[in-house]
């Protein structure tokens, strides 16, 4: 900031702020903190509420790792100019970093209040919500995200979750009826509300919904699944079996649920010394996923326990 002080003195102060502010700019990208600080404390002795220069400032200071006087500056140039969206956001971002969540959130929520429709502040307000544990608040923003996106699988299941713990069964069915109206090709929704059903102990609903698929498509392996749950719940355990052994043979149903069902019952036919029948289900499955990872693992933990209880 070398200058001859003659040669500022008939300057305007607009010059004078100029120089001084362009000397700054031009040390910090130089990353000479020191030097860029006296020269914005100079801009600041010609226009002390100048927003801009606390955002320099605060970057000098970032620099030198001097995050409180930092954190300062982001929060005087916040004040200065509250209409500045990328300023509120950079003292958001702040507080955040320093668990001042509540501050946070009103920051989001003035923000939303300027821009109601912008899904960043919306889904950093949803972030905010979770951390600190606030359910009902959290159910709001996921309901505005609904009304400007439509029903989407994610949100629907956030806020099935969020009801769920503050036990309001109805809106939990209400929100797997939209899933149905949305997408009412996907057998795995209507067999979905069959589990809430099941779950909420109304038998007959709970099969009518399974019943309904199965009309559809009697080879579904979500609707095979379901059946065979249902039957295990009423101590069938013949029958739930029945119906899973079919389900297997659907690639439409997850990978990683026939794994977990396999587990068990091959355990419960190795314990019988079944080892034909387990070895038709687990080298059945296997055959379908050559390249599946979690069925060479489940090869090999089977070939283990095949040889210790065949060795017993």
């Amino acid at each position: 900031c070398r200058v001859a002080a003659e040669q500022l003195v008939d300057s305007t102060a607009d010059q004078r702020f100029a120089y001084w502010f362009f000397e700054g700019t031009r040390h910090l990208q130089r990353l000479e903190p020191d030097s860029a600080l006296q020269c914005f404390h100079q801009c600041l002795t010609i226009v002390p509420d100048n927003a801009a220069v606390y955002y320099n400032i605060s970057t000098a200071y970032q620099m030198k790792k001097d995050y409180p006087k930092a954190f300062d500056c982001v929060r005087t140039m916040a004040a200065l100019q509250p209409d500045n969206t990328e300023y509120q956001e950079m003292l958001i971002s702040w507080l955040v970093a320093q668990y001042r969540f509540d501050e946070a959130i009103a920051g989001y929520r003035e923000l939303l209040r300027q821009k109601p429709t912008n899904q960043y502040y919306l889904t950093g307000l949803l972030e905010l919500y979770q951390i600190t544990e606030q359910p009902k608040q959290q159910l709001e923003v996921l309901k505005h995200l609904e009304e400007l996106n439509g029903v989407d699988e994610e949100n629907s299941f956030r806020q099935m979750a969020i009801q769920q713990v503050l036990h309001s069964p109805k809106k939990v069915e209400q929100q797997i009826k939209k899933l149905i109206h949305k997408f009412p090709k996907n057998t795995a929704y209507v067999v979905l509300l069959g589990d809430f059903y099941l779950s909420a102990g109304n038998d007959k609903k709970a099969i009518r919904c399974y019943d309904s698929q199965y009309a559809k498509d009697p080879t579904h392996g979500h609707v095979l699944a379901a059946y065979a749950n249902y039957y295990s719940s009423k101590g069938n355990d013949a029958l739930a079996d029945e119906y899973m052994l079919r389900a297997l043979n659907d690639r439409r149903y997850s990978i990683s649920n026939k794994i977990q069902w396999l587990r068990s019952h091959v355990a419960t036919l190795l314990q019988a010394h079944d080892t034909l029948h387990a070895d038709s289900v687990v080298y059945g499955v296997a055959a379908m996923y050559p390249d599946e990872d979690e069925l060479h693992t489940l090869l090999y933990d089977y070939a283990q326990v095949k040889h210790d209880t065949v060795a017993c």
